[in-house]
């Protein structure tokens, strides 16, 4: 089993990191997805973690956003593709869009 939206006590989550990594082996997962809001806190004491329990964790985050119109206030998820560094500085990019109400974006980081 995996779990690709998991929130840590470094943001607004119940468990540590470590606690995270820990139930999600207890219960059998293999990968896990740390995708804290605002913040990759969390994401070094679960990479540490899931070596000890061979649970795959996936450095994540969860970016909210300010909609200047309605007052909507959209998330961006975006998770770590496999072999490269979440949010390299040295790769940063930054998306502008205007989507029109409802449509879905896709981002490739």
């Amino acid at each position: 089993m995996i779990d690709l939206h998991a929130h840590t006590t470094a943001s607004d989550g119940t468990l540590t990191p470590q606690d995270l990594v820990d139930r999600a082996a207890a219960k059998g997962l293999c990968v896990l997805a740390v995708t804290d809001p605002d913040t990759v806190d969390g994401i070094p004491a679960a990479l540490e973690r899931g070596e000890e329990h061979r649970v795959e964790v996936i450095p994540g985050i969860e970016l909210g956003a300010k909609w200047n119109g309605d007052g909507q206030m959209p998330n961006l998820l975006v998770q770590q593709a496999s072999g490269r560094k979440l949010l390299d500085s040295k790769e940063r990019q930054l998306v502008r869009t205007k989507p029109t109400k409802g449509q879905e974006v896709a981002v490739s980081v």
